[in-house]
C-alpha cells in the first residue's frame, strides 16, 4: 500500500455525547492555494542534520525498554543532546530550513502552551485570519508551526526557518511518543487543534500518537507538500487529520 494510504487509514473518532465539551464544527478562513511549485517531501533518516532533540524526564528509562537494539543506541545517542522537553520550544528554537526534530519516548501535554494565553482575549471565538494564527498561536493550537514570516504582503509563501521541518517520534511504536489534548479543570477541551502546519511548506511528521482535541489532531493548511506518516490520531471530537489547500 502506497505511503500516504497507509498512513491516513487511522481512526477519526467523534466523541460528541461521550466527552465534554462544545460539539459545533470548527470555522477556518477562507484558504488561498499554494501555487503548486513545492513537492512531497523525502524522510531523512537517523540521524540527520541539522537536528534538535526533545525529551522527558523518563525517556531514558523508557529507552531502555526499546527491543531494537540499533534503535535503542540511537535513542542514547539523542538522549545525551537533548536540550528540549516541549516540541513548541523546539520549533522556535529552528534556525535553518531543512532541520529534524526528534522526539523521544514519553507523553508529551506541552503544559507551557496548554492554557489560553493573553493575546486570545482580543481575539474571540471562530475564524482567525493567518496574521492571527502567527501572532498569537496557542489561541487555538497546542502546537504552531507556520512558514510564512512575512504574511503582510499579501502574498502566500514559506519562508521561514521551519519550512522543511521534520518532526519524528525516536520509538519503536508511534504509541511510544504521545501527545495528548484532553481537558481543563472545568471539564472544557484544552486545545482546539493539535499540531498545526500552516503554511509550512515541506512538512513531515513521523511516529507518534496524538489524542483528544476539540478540532483536529494534526491540521496541516496552505501547505504545499506534507507527509504524515505512521502517526496515529484519535479520540479527537473533528477529525484526527485534517488537511486542506
Amino acid at each position: 500500500m502506497p505511503r500516504i494510504a497507509r498512513t491516513f487509514a487511522l481512526l477519526a473518532a467523534a466523541l460528541v455525547a461521550a466527552l465534554p465539551g462544545r460539539a459545533a464544527a470548527h470555522e477556518e478562513r477562507p484558504a488561498e492555494f499554494p501555487d503548486g511549485s513545492g513537492s512531497v517531501p523525502v524522510y531523512r533518516p537517523m540521524i540527520a542534520e541539522p537536528n534538535i532533540v526533545v525529551c522527558k524526564r523518563n525517556s531514558g528509562r523508557r529507552i531502555r525498554s526499546i527491543g531494537d537494539g540499533d534503535l535503542r543506541q540511537v535513542n542514547r545517542e539523542l538522549l545525551a543532546s537533548c536540550d528540549f522537553k516541549h516540541l513548541q520550544d523546539a520549533v522556535n528554537a529552528v534556525k535553518q530550513q531543512g532541520t529534524t526534530i526528534y522526539v523521544l519516548p514519553g507523553t508529551y501535554r506541552e503544559e507551557p502552551y496548554r492554557d489560553e494565553p493573553k493575546c486570545a482575549e482580543a481575539l474571540g471565538e471562530g475564524t482567525l485570519s493567518y496574521e492571527e494564527q502567527l501572532n498569537c498561536p496557542h489561541a487555538q493550537n497546542l502546537v504552531g508551526i507556520f512558514g510564512d514570516s512575512k504574511p503582510g504582503d499579501d502574498k502566500r509563501r514559506c519562508d521561514a526557518a521551519v519550512c522543511n521541518l521534520q518532526i519524528e517520534g525516536t520509538g519503536d511504536d508511534p504509541e511510544d511518543v504521545l501527545f495528548t489534548g484532553g481537558f481543563n479543570k472545568e471539564g472544557d477541551w484544552a486545545k482546539i487543534h493539535g499540531i498545526r502546519g500552516d503554511r509550512a511548506d515541506g512538512l513531515y511528521v513521523k511516529n507518534l500518537t496524538i489524542e483528544l482535541f476539540h478540532g483536529n489532531a494534526i491540521y496541516i493548511l496552505e501547505t504545499d507538500g506534507f507527509v504524515i506518516d505512521d502517526v496515529v490520531a484519535r479520540y479527537n471530537d473533528e477529525y484526527g487529520f485534517l488537511t486542506f489547500a
